[in-house]
């Protein structure tokens, strides 16, 4: 069975309106799951706004239910991805050797098309960041320089005194390399190069 999660927002817009205008700002489609679903959603209201959850569930018999946790507003731009990750220290301990998992292609607001990875070592994790082929790249600058990337490692342990979390920004430049000192953080046109255009953070 399937479930869907529509979140919907409604900008009101004096203090006699009281109905405000409803439109869909986000969307939650899959299977039922015992894990939490990380969803990010931009919210751009200048007036009094209200926010709905709705939920509705596929054809098919359900002894299950839905929960909605942890709702946090921020004044930051939400992450350009996710990369969820359900069961991840069993995961990490049943790795093989640089076992990686990869996000879809993505592109950024500049078009430049790219991936994100988790590297699994059983007892070491990395994240890369990778530049790929993409519909823009003719029209794009290269190298890909002074554009800063947040990696975030986000701990979800119920109990927050266990949570590890991580994050770090970095900007891509022509002298600064990567923390073990193996890559230089500059982007290269994939199409033109046959090195590795990821840099690992630890």
């Amino acid at each position: 069975m399937r479930v869907t999660n529509s979140t919907f927002g409604s900008e009101f817009q004096d203090e006699q309106d009281n109905t405000g205008s409803l439109h869909l700002m986000g969307q939650i489609t899959g299977l039922l799951t015992s894990h939490w679903k990380l969803h990010h959603v931009s919210l751009n209201a200048t007036k009094n706004y209200q926010v709905v959850f709705e939920v509705r569930k596929g054809p098919g018999s359900s002894s299950g239910g839905f929960s909605i946790d942890d709702i946090n507003l921020s004044e930051t731009e939400c992450p350009h991805l996710s990369l969820q990750i359900d069961d991840f220290e069993q995961l990490l301990k049943t790795s093989d050797k640089e076992t990686i998992v990869y996000n879809p292609q993505q592109y950024s607001t500049e078009g430049y098309a790219y991936r994100a990875a988790v590297l699994l070592n059983q007892t070491a994790v990395g994240l890369f960041v990778q530049l790929l082929s993409g519909d823009h790249d003719n029209q794009l600058r290269w190298p890909c320089l002074n554009k800063q990337i947040t990696l975030q490692m986000l701990d979800q342990t119920p109990n927050i005194q266990l949570e590890m979390s991580k994050q770090r920004s970095i900007t891509t430049t022509e002298n600064q390399t990567t923390s073990d000192g193996s890559q230089p953080i500059m982007l290269l046109k994939p199409s033109t190069t046959t090195a590795s255009s990821a840099y690992l953070l630890q």
